[in-house]
């Protein structure tokens, strides 16, 4: 994991990386949330090598993601 990142930034950061994607509703219960997702949706990309990794632990449900 990069850095400075937490684990709910490295899952919205993830998500945001497939692009089928163009946003995302986490939950978000303290102004210091909003913040954090308002920095991780404006942060750069993760690093290829890192999204390979992270799949492996992707829970597939019943659809195909490409």
């Amino acid at each position: 994991m990069p850095e400075g990142t937490t684990l709910a930034d490295l899952a919205l950061r993830f998500i945001l990386d497939h692009p089928a994607v163009a946003t995302t509703i986490p939950g978000m219960r303290k102004p210091d949330h909003v913040e954090a997702n308002l920095a991780t949706s404006d942060a750069p990309a993760l690093p290829g090598e890192l999204i390979t990794s992270l799949r492996a632990h992707r829970w597939d449900r019943s659809w195909n993601i490409p």
